[in-house]
């Protein structure tokens, strides 16, 4: 397997965890943004493992499905997490809604740089990426970081521990599919 191989395998890996977190939340809670999170989740996991495993639908119709999920819960004042509210009041549950929407936006652009079965660039599967390097590179990378470094604003405002486990096991997926993306 290759470094890029096992890169984003790490990152399936850690986004199934946060997936698996995530309903563990939802179970104990059952309030729309805990079905948000969840939601959120399971479709970044959707989108690397069918971008990279399955090629069932094309990377940039996930983009695109991504960017539109980023913006409607970015625009969506519902999407804040009851259990984070109570216990905290509004900045946390922003952090937390703020965390989910930019994690999908920057999962919408990395996927486009990656191959796999549903990549039709015959360079980025040869290379393991799709842009090589450049200006749009350091602007996907630069949005992965952002994610990363929410992550950790993120878990440091969430209540429990599967709250807070998603939010590192997200935080650790975009920064290996960052990793992959440039390998």
């Amino acid at each position: 397997m290759t470094t890029h191989g096992i890169l984003h395998l790490v990152a399936v890996l850690l986004s199934a965890g946060a997936v698996v977190a995530q309903g563990a939340l939802l179970a104990r809670v059952r309030d729309r943004g805990a079905a948000s999170g969840f939601a959120t989740a399971a479709l970044m996991l959707a989108a690397m493992v069918d971008a990279a495993y399955v090629g069932t639908v094309s990377p940039i119709a996930w983009t695109a499905l991504l960017l539109g999920a980023g913006v409607a819960l970015a625009a969506s004042r519902s999407s804040r997490r009851r259990c984070v509210v109570a216990d905290g009041g509004a900045a946390r549950g922003v952090a937390v809604a703020t965390h989910d929407a930019l994690g999908l936006v920057a999962m919408a652009a990395l996927l486009p740089l990656m191959s796999g079965p549903g990549s039709t660039d015959d360079a980025a599967a040869h290379a393991g990426h799709g842009a090589g390097g450049g200006l749009l590179t350091a602007v996907v990378l630069a949005v992965a970081v952002g994610h990363v470094i929410g992550a950790g604003a993120a878990f440091t405002r969430s209540p429990g521990a599967a709250a807070r486990l998603s939010c590192l096991l997200m935080g650790g997926a975009t920064a290996f599919m960052a990793a992959a993306a440039v390998t």
